[in-house]
């Protein structure tokens, strides 16, 4: 009974609900692919390079802007010419690295031929007093010989005359007067340098250097007075001065005989003989006549009277 009493009230239902909507057909999809569905369904996104704000920031027109906005061809005359540009940009680097180059040859730019510049070499030997040297054969010479003198004794009177004949200054240090027997002894010098002699001057060594006990000379050496050897001293008869070497070679010598020496005078060498060779020849020695401060003859350290 109640099966039957439900199957009727269903069936009511149902038609009340079929009349309150309306029945529609679903429609039917074209056929496609699952790609191009996705892609119909991805948002699109704009690129942000091309959106407008990116246009004005820098500085350009958008894309589709009118063709006032594009360049002209014409507008070339305008524009600074690429190739003027290059070439004033060279020439301002050329001009640049011009003018470096000379201002660094400026300043290396020496001048070796300057003789102002440049510092004078150094003296060789023997071409000022500080770089003296020892003399050479024929470069110092016998002119004077005071033998005999008359106003002192002879062991204090007794002096010797040689001249630098060279163009050099010569050191006479070390070298030694002697004869051609026992005498030979060292030249003693009287003062610092009293024995550098300069080219053309003379040096005079006595036996005594003492102006008044000698009878008026100046004197740049000494020699120890002495008749028996360890010494020097000149006969008035016959002898011989030599000038020797410290390694004892002989650089100059004179010999002379009986009537040579004259009493209270010097003997003088004449001017035209002032070599190694012919001081050697006695004619041309003579007295001398200009007079000393004691009362004798001689022209020590200067030149000699000449002989008539």
């Amino acid at each position: 009974m109640y099966r039957c009493l439900a199957t009727p009230l269903l069936f009511t239902a149902l038609s009340v609900g079929c009349m309150e909507y309306d029945m529609q057909r679903i429609p039917e999809q074209e056929e496609g692919n699952w790609f191009e569905d996705a892609k119909d369904r991805t948002p699109v996104v704009e690129d942000e390079d091309d959106s407008p704000e990116d246009d004005s920031d820098n500085g350009g027109d958008a894309p589709g802007d009118s063709d006032t906005d594009a360049p002209d061809p014409d507008d070339d005359q305008d524009r600074p010419d690429e190739d003027d540009s290059n070439d004033d940009s060279n020439d301002d680097s050329d001009d640049d690295s011009n003018d470096d180059s000379d201002d660094d040859s400026d300043d290396w730019d020496w001048d070796w031929d300057d003789d102002d510049d440049s510092e004078p070499d150094a003296p060789g030997p023997g071409e000022s007093s500080g770089t003296a040297r020892a003399p050479g054969y024929g470069e110092m010479v016998v002119t004077e010989l005071m033998i005999d003198p008359e106003s002192v004794p002879d062991r204090d009177g007794e002096w010797v005359e040689i001249r630098n004949t060279s163009a050099y200054w010569v050191d006479l240090s070390g070298h030694r007067l002697g004869d051609d027997g026992v005498d030979d002894v060292e030249i003693e010098s009287t003062s610092t340098d009293s024995l550098v002699v300069r080219p053309g001057g003379y040096t005079v060594i006595c036996a005594v250097d003492d102006y008044w006990d000698n009878g008026g000379v100046e004197c740049d050496g000494t020699f120890r007075y002495w008749t028996f050897g360890g010494g020097f001293a000149m006969s008035n008869t016959e002898d011989e001065v030599m000038l020797i070497s410290p390694g004892g070679y002989i650089l100059d010598g004179v010999a002379w005989g009986e009537d040579f020496a004259v009493v209270g005078a010097a003997m003088g060498l004449e001017a035209s003989a002032h070599t190694v060779g012919d001081n050697d020849a006695l004619e041309s020695w003579c007295d001398q006549w200009s007079w000393l401060p004691l009362g004798d003859a001689g022209t020590p350290s200067e030149a000699n009277d000449s002989c008539w």
